[in-house]
């Protein structure tokens, strides 16, 4: 048996790029990141991509040689001592990436917004839903076209029959039902199906 596809590092954020119904759309959205000041914030709910659209604008800012910064905020330590320890580094920035703004207290997420004024750096977020005074810069959304797109990247090298036979399965069916947007829970749960039933994929 090959490596499992549903291993959480093959669609962790920035492990695979984000989905654009089109290039046209993409454009816009890199157009509107490096054009303006005003705070930007990408909304959607767990699970739905926002980190990884993230990880995609990042890797773009990079390629163009915009110098930019990432900022995961998690539970697993207080965010602000986080933000504290990066701040020195802003004013050599012209973007801030800041994952999971939902983390903080509001009066601190009023409170970057000063300081990154102050600075002359540009602040992305995301968050659940929409942030007073910060402008949606992108709303991620699961639907089919997006599950089929996220499928055939895990399992690129698989023939395309398999991802079909996938999205046909009762265990996929199910995961969805049971997960609604959140995508990537249903990929949590794909893993031990495929422990279990790669060898009859063809």
């Amino acid at each position: 048996m090959g490596t499992n596809p549903f291993s959480t590092r093959f669609f962790q954020p920035g492990a695979i790029r984000y989905d654009w119904e089109s290039d046209e759309q993409f454009q816009h959205c890199i157009g509107r990141l490096l054009e303006g000041r005003e705070p930007l914030v990408i909304v959607g709910p767990h699970g739905s991509g926002k980190s990884t659209l993230v990880s995609t604008l990042w890797n773009e800012c990079n390629d163009r040689g915009i110098p930019s910064r990432v900022i995961r905020l998690t539970s697993s330590e207080p965010n602000h001592r986080k933000l504290i320890r990066e701040l020195a580094e802003w004013r050599h920035l012209h973007l801030v990436f800041i994952d999971g703004l939902e983390q903080l207290h509001p009066w601190l997420v009023i409170g970057l917004r000063w300081i990154a004024r102050s600075l002359r750096v540009r602040l992305v977020g995301t968050a659940h839903q929409s942030i007073p005074g910060w402008s949606i810069l992108w709303e991620t959304r699961v639907d089919l076209r997006s599950e089929r797109a996220v499928l055939e990247s895990l399992l690129r090298e698989y023939p395309p029959r398999v991802v079909d036979q996938i999205l046909a399965s009762d265990a996929w069916r199910v995961s969805r039902a049971r997960h609604g947007s959140n995508l990537r829970e249903s990929l949590f749960d794909m893993y031990d199906w495929w422990q279990t039933n790669e060898t009859h994929l063809s």
